[in-house]
């Protein structure tokens, strides 16, 4: 897996369906999936036990233009 829209993807979800899993807006979790918009810890969080990873994975399958602005 690449990055979070892969990974999403992969499973077969739309951005709606894992907003509302981690009780955000479909706007939020496109732009973290698009490098817009760095998630907080406690998105991060949320995203990782929705997807069943950890929240380094959930950081590292950021665009890597996400990754660079955060630095």
């Amino acid at each position: 897996m690449n990055t979070l829209r892969q990974l999403r993807r992969s499973k077969n979800l739309s951005a709606i369906e894992v907003a509302r899993a981690i009780q955000s807006d479909v706007g939020n979790v496109s732009r973290i999936e698009r490098g817009k918009q760095h998630p907080t810890f406690r998105t991060a969080k949320k995203l990782a036990e929705f997807y069943g990873v950890t929240v380094g994975e959930i950081y590292n399958l950021l665009p890597l233009e996400n990754a660079l602005q955060s630095a």
